[in-house]
């Protein structure tokens, strides 16, 4: 009987095919299956609808702000023409640093400063508080501030025509509040303040402390001014156009545009401001060339005195022709190309001469007339500067963008020297070929006596410092003139805009989320549970990965395990061991000696007996013998079966010799006549070793 079990265990053959590779359910299953949770899904998308509705209800909003913003070059154009795309590398204007240069902390700081915007006004709802802006009765005025690093806030409630209360907090019943009077400073908590009431209100003489209460709040400029950068985006309006356009996202519109506009304002002041700086440090530095220059003149002036005087030079004839002659070379000679060049040397010596000096490094360069190359390296070594200038407040001493301009910096200062030195050499080159071409000079200056020769020398040079006197009053003349009309590189195209509608929070972009959270967590739910669930569900856990045949199926049902149900003809666990029955005789081939079954699990309160007991009980209805034989030799079955007539013996007796009439080990059942129980019997100290015995095959035959 051992080799005949072991055949028909053989007949069972397992899918070889990956369990991952298994569709467990198809379309029409996932969707019946997720449909039974329905009320899970309705709770939950009614619990992530009702959080966004919330959460659009109670956020603060958030309102975009725009402007755009036009640089002109010093030409007066957007871009640079041709040729000076030629000489200097392309445009003039560093998008990129203008662009960081707007959004500098030092220029951010002076517009909150000037314009107030660390102070906020807030309405005080029942939630949350509404950024009003100026949008209030009265305005507040810093007087005096002892600690200017922390933040101060107050609220304002039951006003009257002449003032209201101050309270620290509205929860806390000690904090008492204090008394203040319109236009007139109050001191509170360190700070010396002043409450300014707009024209048009009137709140009567009675306060009404029902009123909703006005918030206050100061905080220091850097701390504004940190927070208007975060939220600051500035970027190329496109590719071509010399537009930048500045947005900013702000907790009210009102408050945004004036930002926008107030940034771009004190932007262009800035600018002002850095070519006046650049104008007055000219006027400064022709100043001190002026009196330099007069000294020298006058030495000369004193000279030629004191030559004619020496030798006898200074009559009527000589005054009258010296003076006609000095003021006409005063006026003319200055025109020679000779004195041209002698002037334009003196020129360069000058900005040699500032550009050598250390004290000087850190000033910008005045502005007097060079060669096109050299100004225009001295407006961008200018621009450089005071670009460096507007950073150092925002960044560390040992920035590496900071160390990168100071070389740049001291890089174009030596290139400046270079081209002065070269340019130098140059005009000196041409003032020696003039003298030398002059053939008439030449021979007059042959036949001239040589105290006249000497006294035309002294002349010249007088002639040369009345010439650079008369240039260095004319720049200084047209420094000022420049100074008092100048025109800032930016324009504000038009004032900034604002969306009145909130960009944050997105209400249909919550609404969808919330919905879309609200499924996925009961479909992550469903999910999970059945990614961790270990147990078999229905048949098709079975027949999609292998190929066992599945003769039936048995529902629950909760019952003693030693009840026999297959007698109740109407029960619905009947009818089912009767539908395994019949399978079973279509599966199993029909033989005319005995049938062996193994019922088997590998947990314990699976139902093995129950299913045992009652299939034994159906296949002996059909009038067939049946033997019952409960080999858990581990555990002995202390539930009696119904209408079972239990006997004292079981198989561990049979097995271990102390009987060997199998029939006396038999425990009938009263309404099943044709089947045999042979229950275990007591617990055997050695089950397994029993189980592999000859006793085992002994007793099947």
């Amino acid at each position: 009987m051992d080799h005949q079990l072991q055949d028909d265990i053989d007949k069972i053959k397992y899918d070889d095919t990956p369990r991952f590779s298994v569709s467990k359910f198809t379309l029409r299953e996932i969707l019946f299956k997720y449909l039974s949770y329905m009320p899970l899904f309705l709770l939950s998308i009614i619990i992530c609808v009702g959080w966004g509705l919330l959460k659009i209800r109670y956020s603060v909003p958030v309102y975009s702000a725009y402007a755009n913003m036009f640089i002109k070059s010093e030409g007066g154009g957007g871009q640079s023409d041709l040729i000076e795309q030629a000489l200097f590398g392309g445009k003039r204007i560093n998008i990129d640093n203008e662009m960081e240069l707007l959004k500098s902390k030092k220029n951010l700081v002076k517009v909150v400063e000037k314009y107030h915007f660390n102070v906020s006004y807030y309405s005080e709802g029942s939630v949350k508080k509404t950024n009003i802006y100026k949008n209030t009765p009265f305005l507040l005025e810093p007087i005096s501030i002892k600690d200017s690093i922390r933040n101060y806030a107050f609220y304002v409630k039951e006003l009257t025509d002449k003032g209201g209360m101050l309270f620290y907090s509205l929860k806390q019943p000690r904090h008492k509040g204090v008394r203040f009077e319109w236009n007139k400073p109050v001191h509170y908590i360190q700070f010396d303040f002043q409450l300014n009431l707009k024209e048009g209100y009137n709140f009567g003489s009675i306060a009404n402390p029902d009123a909703a209460p006005y918030f206050v709040t100061w905080e220091p400029p850097i701390n504004k001014a940190s927070e208007i950068k975060g939220s600051l985006n500035v970027s190329p309006f496109n590719g071509k156009a010399s537009i930048l356009t500045l947005s900013l996202n702000a907790s009210n519109p009102d408050l945004g545009k004036d930002i926008l506009d107030a940034l771009i304002t004190e932007y262009n002041l800035q600018n002002i401001r850095d070519k006046n700086e650049v104008s007055a440090n000219t006027i400064r530095f022709i100043d001190e060339r002026l009196k330099v220059v007069s000294d020298e003149l006058k030495d000369i002036q004193d000279s030629a005195t004191e030559f004619r005087i020496r030798h006898g030079l200074f009559d009527y004839k000589d005054v009258k022709e010296n003076t006609q002659g000095g003021i006409g070379n005063s006026l003319s000679l200055v025109e020679k190309p000779e004195h041209k060049i002698a002037l334009k040397i003196s020129i360069i010596d000058e900005i040699v001469g500032y550009l050598t000096k250390p004290a000087n490094h850190s000033k910008t360069i005045p502005i007097l007339d060079a060669d096109g190359v050299i100004q225009a390296q001295i407006n961008r070594y200018n621009d450089l500067l005071l670009a460096r200038k507007l950073m150092m407040p925002d960044v560390k001493p040992n920035n590496m963008l900071l160390d990168k301009q100071s070389r740049n910096l001291e890089e174009l200062r030596k290139n400046m020297l270079e081209a002065l030195f070269r340019s130098r050499k140059k005009l000196q080159e041409e003032q020696f070929d003039l003298l030398n071409s002059d053939a008439a000079t030449k021979d007059k200056q042959a036949t001239r006596p040589k105290l006249e020769t000497l006294l035309q020398e002294i002349l010249r040079q007088q002639s040369i410092k009345q010439a650079l006197f008369t240039y260095l009053l004319q720049k200084k003349e047209e420094m000022a003139i420049s100074s008092s009309s100048t025109v800032s590189n930016y324009q504000q195209i038009d004032p900034a805009e604002a969306n009145y509608s909130p960009i944050e929070p997105k209400a249909n972009e919550i609404r969808n989320l919330s919905i879309f959270i609200g499924l996925l967590i009961p479909i992550g739910i469903i999910y999970l549970r059945d990614l961790f669930n270990d147990k078999l569900t229905n048949r098709d856990d079975i027949s999609k990965r292998t190929k066992i045949p599945i003769v039936g199926e048995i529902s629950h049902v909760d019952v003693v395990v030693g009840n026999i149900v297959v007698n109740q003809s109407r029960s619905i666990i009947s009818e089912q061991f009767r539908v395994m029955r019949s399978n079973i005789q279509f599966i199993v081939p029909q033989k005319d000696t005995a049938q062996i079954f193994l019922i088997t699990s590998s947990v314990s309160g699976e139902g093995k007996s129950f299913i045992s007991l009652n299939l034994a009980g159906v296949l002996s209805l059909t009038g067939k013998k049946v033997a019952l034989l409960e080999f858990d030799l581990r555990k002995m079955r202390s539930i009696q079966h119904e209408g079972e007539v239990r006997t004292d013996k079981g198989i561990v007796n049979y097995l271990i010799g102390q009987i060997n009439d199998p029939a006396e080990i038999i425990s009938p059942i009263e309404t099943l006549p044709n089947l045999h129980l042979f229950h275990s019997g007591p617990i055997a100290p050695n089950p397994a070793e029993l189980i592999m015995s000859e006793a085992v095959g002994q007793f099947f035959d």
